[in-house]
């Protein structure tokens, strides 16, 4: 797999994610990116995030800060 078709597939899975109801598994509109996020590895840790952290602010707040200050202002 390629780098690009790995990141394509990820955000095909973060966007399904984002649309799935949890309790009916039916898809619905877009739910957004932190809810796309929440769903996205909620049984599974991540590398970085400790177990049981809130993995959609964890990301978030990873990709966040990999911008730097300078871009904000």
């Amino acid at each position: 797999m390629t780098p690009e078709t790995s990141a394509e597939a990820a955000l095909k899975w973060l966007h399904y994610k984002g649309r799935i109801d949890e309790k009916t598994l039916k898809l619905t509109p877009y739910q957004g990116h932190y809810e796309g996020l929440r769903r996205y590895n909620a049984k599974r840790t991540a590398p970085g995030i400790p177990p049981g952290a809130d993995y959609a602010n964890a990301v978030l707040n990873n990709a966040w800060a990999s911008y730097g200050d300078d871009w904000q202002q």
